[in-house]
């Protein structure tokens, strides 16, 4: 088994044979497949390593996205769900666009900070004047 090491430092361990981009995994439940999902950020696959078995680093890759996953379902004796087999399709981040996202972030911040100003400069001019004219 390979361990794959998100930017925050986090390990998911995955079945072997990773790409750069594609890794699968196999799940009891489906709950544990959607807590991995839930770490496949943006961020947490911005810059990642792959180790294997002794801890050695295999492949380092960058700036990726969980595109898709495809499930293949295992099912037990008894025609219970046994185990998820999970491939996470990765795809490389357009740099660009994480660019003008990360300004159109920025700028709605900005825009608010402006208008709790200026109703912060309203409320004062208000209260002065209240205060000079009774």
């Amino acid at each position: 088994m390979d361990n794959l090491i998100l930017y925050d430092n986090t390990s998911i361990t995955i079945n072997e044979g990773s790409s750069e981009y594609s890794f699968a995994k196999t799940f009891d439940a489906y709950d544990d497949f959607h807590g991995t999902l839930k770490l496949l950020t943006e961020t947490n696959l911005s810059s990642y390593s792959i180790t294997n078995d002794s801890g050695l680093i295999t492949a380092t890759y960058k700036n990726k996205r969980c595109k898709s996953t495809s499930i293949d379902i295992k099912w037990a004796d008894d025609e219970s769900v046994g185990e998820l087999l999970v491939t996470f399709t990765l795809e490389d981040v357009d740099l660009i666009e994480k660019s003008i996202r990360d300004l159109r972030i920025s700028q709605l911040a900005q825009n608010s900070a402006i208008v709790e100003l200026a109703t912060m400069i309203t409320s004062i001019s208000k209260q002065t004047e209240d205060k000079e004219g009774g």
